[in-house]
């Protein structure tokens, strides 16, 4: 594995290499030596290595034979004889049987040493997975800083490796380092936390805790006020006799923000001045309500007149009749009265 550039190895041909093992056993010329079959043997390690990679699994157990001495394998008779491998072909396969004892338990043995050394590849394998796994959330810190992961957790091994037996001045060399890589300084290190007094302390988790409850009741008191003036608002804007409100809804706000005004009815009647529209509209209303006031006026005004002429009509009596007498007074009755008895004899 070469850090994050980690190069894929390429796969296994497993028909090849047991072509391959044919050729070995079998020999393509004559005269080859045990240093070819040594080298072939070491190729098969190698293909079993990259078998693994290729996530091959483990031999089928009957195919794998432990090794026996060569006298008891020269005397395996053929009702004794082992099946092929399955990892050969039906082809291949059909010409096992053909093969010597001898050869057999060769190809069974190079098998099992196959298949033993992709069980290794796959313990080492799934290491390097879980190392992978391990360093993938900081594989961008590793790639800002230029650093190789391999070698950055081994220097953090080394460290730990020097914290826990190194000598003291090895344990000393390294915490300055991390200290200066740290940008810290010693002064940093060494000063000492401010000293609180224990008292000090406890009233001081009392006074935050206070202060939070406060903050929850004031919290929820607005929430109510906020509540309450909704409710306000909302039957105001509804009440016909605010019927310009929506419109002016913005100075209304600002002369309530501002103080100018206490209240809503006294913000809407601002307000409505404040607007030239809506002013234009009250002002109109205002004389139409005067002129219709005026007219009612003058209406009332002369049905009375009339009434009145129409009375005086009927109590002027016709010239050469007899008028009607009219009521008289207390006074003028007294009078009269008082004038009869005084001109008696």
């Amino acid at each position: 594995m070469d850090g994050l550039n980690e190069e894929k190895e390429p796969s296994f041909d497993l028909a090849s290499a047991v072509a391959d093992l044919g050729k070995d056993l079998f020999g393509s010329s004559e005269g080859e030596s045990d240093d070819d079959n040594d080298t072939h043997g070491d190729n098969a390690g190698d293909a079993a290595g990259a078998a693994a990679v290729a996530g091959r699994t483990e031999p089928d157990t009957a195919a794998v034979v432990a090794d026996k001495p060569a006298a008891e394998t020269t005397e395996t008779t053929a009702a004794e004889a082992v099946a092929p491998p399955k990892t050969w072909r039906p082809e291949a396969a059909g010409m096992w049987a053909q093969l010597p004892p001898a050869v057999q338990q060769e190809v069974l043995k190079r098998e099992s040493d196959i298949f033993q050394g992709i069980e290794q590849y796959r313990d080492l394998a799934q290491a390097g997975r879980a190392f992978q796994q391990t360093i993938a959330p900081f594989q961008e810190n590793f790639r800002q800083a230029g650093l190789d992961p391999v070698a950055t957790v081994g220097n953090l091994l080394n460290a730990h490796h020097i914290l826990a037996r190194g000598t003291p001045d090895q344990k000393l060399q390294l915490v300055r380092a991390v200290i200066s890589d740290a940008g810290l300084s010693a002064e940093d290190i060494l000063a000492e936390a401010p000293y609180v007094d224990p008292a000090v302390s406890g009233l001081q988790t009392e006074l935050n805790s206070l202060k939070s409850q406060l903050q929850q009741r004031e919290s929820r008191e607005l929430e109510t006020q906020r509540a309450t003036l909704q409710v306000q608002v909302e039957k105001f804007f509804a009440d016909p006799a605010h019927k310009y409100a929506n419109e002016v809804a913005t100075e209304m706000h600002q002369l309530i923000v501002s103080g100018q005004a206490p209240d809503l009815a006294s913000a809407y009647d601002k307000a409505i001045w404040l607007n030239p529209v809506v002013r234009g509209r009250v002002l109109a209303e205002q004389q139409a309500t005067a002129r219709a006031a005026e007219e009612k006026a003058a209406a009332e005004k002369a049905a009375a007149a009339k009434s009145a002429a129409s009375a005086n009509i009927r109590s002027t009596p016709k010239r050469g009749s007899t008028a009607a007498t009219a009521p008289k007074s207390i006074d003028e009755t007294l009078q009269e009265t008082l004038a009869a008895i005084q001109s008696r004899p």
